[in-house]
């Protein structure tokens, strides 16, 4: 058993782990923005 095979790397570096948080967080903040003034 190697231990590579435990996780798999989706991307090659944190910064992107980075980028992909924070673009996640933003989405889900606008569109929690966006529910909000609809069923207001």
């Amino acid at each position: 058993m190697e231990e590579g095979n435990n996780k798999i790397p989706l991307f090659r570096s944190w910064n992107h782990w980075y980028l992909f948080v924070l673009v996640f967080l933003v989405l889900v903040i606008i569109l929690f923005s966006l529910f909000t003034k609809a069923f207001s």
